[in-house]
């Protein structure tokens, strides 16, 4: 579930997907969007070139790994690791802190670079994962911060958090399966 908000903290567009459902509401428009959860369907709301589960891979810090044919590690001169996977066209890169925490991974096809993700705020021992996860995405000149304030792990998940319903007047509009 995602929500995009105003500056005075409106929901603008209210998005959740729940197996391979997808719901997805804008306010200012009162219209409801119901689809299947396919990489074009989220592609209209969430412009991340990534699929529903990479995306939810990559912002519970475990992202995936390409299928590689060599790796190569390097020592960086302020500490660290530096891991390169490289597979047929496409190279990964992993960057590790002294800590040997993952700091940052990179997705290039034909050496342009397609997604950078960079993760900060990670010694906090409450808390397993980073408070910070910042995706760059050259081709679309965009760059997107998530700062995590609030957080619980393990918690018993709200019964229709992922699930949508039309609101009352919306018109409905359905996406392609």
């Amino acid at each position: 579930r995602a929500e995009t908000l105003t500056p005075f903290g409106v929901p603008m567009l209210t998005l959740a997907v729940s197996g391979d459902r997808l719901g997805v509401h804008l306010s200012a428009q009162n219209l409801y969007y119901l689809g299947t959860a396919s990489p074009e369907n989220l592609g209209q709301f969430v412009n991340i070139p990534l699929n529903p589960e990479d995306l939810v891979r990559v912002l519970l810090y475990q992202p995936a790994l390409i299928t590689a044919w060599k790796e190569e590690a390097f020592t960086l001169t302020d500490g660290g690791w530096l891991l390169i996977r490289s597979g047929v066209e496409q190279r990964q890169e992993l960057v590790f802190n002294t800590e040997r925490e993952l700091v940052e991974v990179a997705y290039f096809v034909e050496n342009d670079l397609k997604l950078r993700v960079s993760y900060s705020h990670l010694n906090d021992l409450a808390r397993p994962y980073p408070a910070h996860v910042k995706l760059e995405l050259p081709e679309k000149y965009a760059t997107i911060d998530l700062e995590f304030t609030d957080y619980e792990t393990n918690a018993k998940i709200r019964d229709g958090l992922f699930m949508l319903t039309p609101p009352p007047g919306a018109k409905v509009v359905y996406l392609p399966n």
